[in-house]
């Protein structure tokens, strides 16, 4: 996968975690969920950008 496939997929999780953070059930949260994990699953450097996009949104810093 190339970098800018990259940057793309995790600039859409983060919007899917921000909409998560918000209960807003767009698309469904399961099987976005699963589209991203699926995504990831055969890529380190992407699983490592999404989990860095969830932790952006969740984390209890400010």
């Amino acid at each position: 996968m190339t970098f800018k496939e990259r940057v793309t997929i995790a600039l859409h999780y983060h919007y899917y975690c921000l909409n998560r953070a918000n209960c807003d059930p767009v698309g469904g949260f399961e099987d976005i969920n699963q589209l991203f994990k699926d995504l990831a699953a055969d890529d380190e450097r992407l699983k490592e950008m999404l989990e860095e996009e969830f932790e952006s949104v969740f984390s209890d810093n400010d």
